[in-house]
């Protein structure tokens, strides 16, 4: 029961390291409304949407047993996968939009 306890915390960890990215992505984001394309509430929507997702395989691994452990951790990989690509896309679509204002 010792692994599924690490295993929780890491990925609890991670959500938290994750969410709190998109959360400060979000806040440049909405600084700047006025100034961007509804592309980015689109990004963001999916995000969050991706978030949530992920939050939700977490709570399944918790309420897992040992046995299932594998499989659990399985599909949050996969989720943190998806959820982590979006978020590096989104934050450098936002990067490159900001850098080419300034120049």
């Amino acid at each position: 029961m010792e692994e599924k306890k690490k295993t929780e915390a890491t990925y609890e960890k991670k959500l938290s390291e994750l969410g709190a990215k998109i959360d400060s992505l979000a806040v440049k984001i909405e600084k700047k409304k006025g100034d961007i394309e509804t592309e980015y509430h689109t990004q963001m929507t999916d995000l969050k949407t991706k978030y949530d997702e992920t939050n939700m395989k977490l709570k399944e691994l918790k309420g897992s047993s040992k046995e299932a452990l594998k499989d659990v951790t399985a599909g949050l990989d996969k989720a943190f996968d998806a959820l982590s690509e979006s978020f590096q896309n989104a934050a450098t679509k936002f990067r490159d939009k900001e850098k080419d204002k300034k120049e």
